[in-house]
Formats: C-alpha cells, sequence, structure tokens
C-alpha cells in the first residue's frame, strides 16, 4: 500500500552526505493515523550521523520517530522497530527545528551516532503520525533530512529511553517514582 523509497543522497567534498527518510508521496485520508516508511539503508560510506532536520507539513504532522537498526535491510517491507534515535512534535513550532549532534561552535564536535560497520546503525525506518483534519485526503511528502560524516564519531552517542510506567497521576498528589 505504502511506497518505500532510498532518499537521495550526495556527497558533499568528501566528507558529508545526506539522506532524506520521508513518505515518498501519498495521499493521507482524513483522520489520526500512524503509518510507517523504510527501510532506508545508511549512505555506504556513512560513519557517523549529525544531524536530523525534518521536513514537514506542520499542518499535518504532529509527531515523528526515527529508527535504527544495524546491518542492511533484510526486507523492503517497512517496519518501524528497532531502536528510537530521534523524535519530533511540532508543539510550540512554527516552523521545524532540527536537531545538530555534532558542532564546533555549541562545543559538540565530535558527538554523533556511529553509523555502518561496528556500529547498531546500518538502516532506518519512519514512523509520521499524521492528523489530518481536513475532512478529505491532503497529499504528503514529509519527512526527515538526515546527514552524516563519513570520519567516525571521537564520541559515540546512543539513545536511551525513559519513562514511567505510571500513567494515572491523580491530581495535586506528589509522586516519585525514583
Amino acid at each position: 500500500r505504502w511506497a518505500c523509497m532510498l532518499g537521495p543522497f550526495s556527497l558533499r567534498g568528501h566528507q558529508s552526505m545526506n539522506l532524506t527518510v520521508l513518505n515518498p508521496g501519498s495521499l493521507v485520508s482524513p483522520g489520526v493515523h500512524l503509518l510507517c516508511y523504510g527501510p532506508y539503508a545508511a549512505p555506504r560510506d556513512a560513519r557517523a550521523l549529525v544531524r536530523f532536520q525534518p521536513d514537514v507539513n506542520m499542518a499535518l504532522v504532529h509527531h515523528l520517530i526515527m529508527f535504527a537498526s544495524p546491518g542492511a535491510p533484510t526486507s523492503s517491507r517497512a517496519s518501524c522497530g528497532g531502536n528510537i534515535i530521534y523524535a519530533w512534535a511540532r508543539t510550540g513550532q512554527t516552523t521545524p527545528q532540527g536537531l545538530e549532534l555534532s558542532s564546533a561552535a555549541t562545543g559538540t564536535a565530535g558527538l554523533a551516532y556511529g553509523v555502518g560497520p561496528g556500529s547498531d546503525i546500518g538502516h532506518f525506518s519512519l514512523q509520521l503520525h499524521y492528523q489530518n483534519m481536513e475532512g478529505k485526503p491532503v497529499f504528503d511528502k514529509s519527512g526527515v533530512r538526515l546527514s552524516f560524516e563519513s570520519r567516525p564519531p571521537k564520541t559515540r552517542l546512543r539513545f536511551d529511553v525513559l519513562m514511567s510506567t505510571r500513567v494515572n497521576i491523580p491530581p495535586a498528589v506528589f509522586i516519585d517514582e525514583c
């Protein structure tokens, strides 16, 4: 039903490359939907994932979750599973704000997710949570642009999910789960 497509990537010099992980272009029917796209193989020479930049229809996409798995994809069928490496939500934004992991300007140079041989990341999938309140199908090509470097990170990052399993907290009650 939903096509899977490797987004375009290009080398800029010999150090950087991009991969766009996206809805390849489809009609999103009215209502609330969680849709999965992928798998998308990491660029062959990529060794560090340094930036996420959402490119989304802000009136249609409520949030997105990026997943990563080791090795090459074993199927062309979309499967949103593996490790969560990035999540984005539109709340409080007028334009999509990205995440720069490695930047000399912020003092985080050398920080990145390791990619490729010897790492836990070889391919990606993308889950998009749509809220189409238009009352009619809307065409969409939302996704995330990933930026990579060909040299391994100095410091490898990992994403750990911290969450509460207590979802029913009564009003005005202090709960300490630590």
